[in-house]
Formats: C-alpha cells, structure tokens, sequence
C-alpha cells in the first residue's frame, strides 16, 4: 500500500502518518536511535517542511478517538533523542525526534498513570538548527500538558495518530493561524501548538478536544 504523496515523504514519515507496521518498506531501512539532542538558543527559528504525507483527515476529534487505541493526559520529561532511517548504502532517508511523556491521567488503553512513555514526534531540529516539521507538527515542550492519541510504534515507542491532529497542548487555548515555512521568532514558537497551513483543521479538532477534556 502506498502511504505517501510520490516523492514527498520517506519511510520513516510513512510510518508515523500511517501505521506502526510499516511492512516491507521498513525492512529495507536500518533504523538507529542516536544520542540526545539540545535545541538551538537563536532567536529565531526557521520552520522547513519535510514535505506532505498521505493521511487521513479526521473531520471530528471523535473519529480520532475511535481510531486511537490510547488517549493519554501527559507532561513531557526527560531527553530528547534522534532517530533516523537508513537505507542499505547507508544513507539516510528520514529522521525524527522520540521523546519522553510522564502518563497523568488515562482516557483510553491498557496504559497506567504514571507510566513514561516514549514517542515518536514528526517533528525536529536538524544539524543546522531548523526544525523539520512533517504536516506542522509541533514538538512538546518542557512543562507543557498535552491530550496525546497514539498507536503502537516499534521499539516499544508510541505514534501519535494522525499526526498534527493527535496531539493538543492543554495548557494553550488560543486558536493557531496559518504557518508558511520561514522563520518565526523563538518566544512565539515555544508557545505555539501547531506550525503548518492546515491550521483550520487543526483548531477545529482541537476545540473539540479541549471541550471534552480540558481541565
């Protein structure tokens, strides 16, 4: 089955936007978690797109808790670390960022409060201090409270269902705008929820989450 737009996304995007069995296409990449990562101090920060993955958009924040198999409440800890996918010749075709979430209350799944988590984001900085960004995903951040939606990943890491549309900063109700690559100022990109051009989808189901489980 073909998960992505030809030619936009890799294998590793593949994965996350789609399924945590990711086939045969996984088999033919070597997947290897590096060292943690620190993020850059500039004042700015220029967003790149990583390009568009073929996934399915929720029209309710219903369906993705019917598609989800866990609905956490969780507040990110911990190191940062980065993966990447290579192929045989060593290249590498993707990468991503895995972090980790201490579970504070369970919605959804066999999961228990308390339980670190670690999951694999579409989102990261790069060598050169950009942040990649698959479909506007925007990282955690330190502190902050999030309502994730996951799936089992590989490596016993979790997957966040849909990418941009399973994952909501609980602490932050302001509705997102529309996001271009560029740069953007680093104060603004630590409190924003999102960084892509689907914003509208994005505060849609965001809204509806919010209403049903924000404190």
């Amino acid at each position: 089955m073909r998960w992505a737009k030809a030619g936009k996304v890799g294998i590793a995007a593949v994965c996350l936007a789609a399924t945590a069995a990711c086939g045969s296409a996984q088999q033919a990449a070597n997947v290897n978690e590096e060292t943690s990562v620190s993020q850059p101090t500039r004042d700015t920060v220029k967003i790149v797109s990583a390009g568009e993955a073929d996934l399915k958009l929720f029209s309710s924040f219903s369906e993705v808790e019917y598609d989800a198999p866990v609905l956490v409440e969780v507040k990110r800890i911990g190191n940062r670390t980065q993966s990447t996918s290579k192929g045989n010749d060593g290249t590498v075709i993707d990468a991503w960022q895995v972090t980790e979430v201490k579970v504070e209350q369970v919605h959804k799944g066999e999961i228990k409060p308390g339980s670190i988590l670690k999951v694999a984001e579409p989102g990261y900085f790069d060598g050169n201090g950009d942040y990649v960004t698959y479909e506007g995903y925007k990282q955690m951040e330190d502190g902050h409270r999030y309502l994730l939606a996951l799936r089992s990943g590989s490596k016993g890491q979790y997957i966040v269902a849909g990418l941009f549309q399973g994952k909501f900063d609980l602490d932050r109700a302001e509705a997102e705008i529309k996001t271009v690559p560029g740069e953007m100022d680093r104060k603004r990109f630590e409190e924003v929820d999102y960084v892509g051009e689907n914003a509208e989808q994005f505060n849609k189901l965001k809204q509806e989450a919010l209403a049903k489980y924000a404190d």
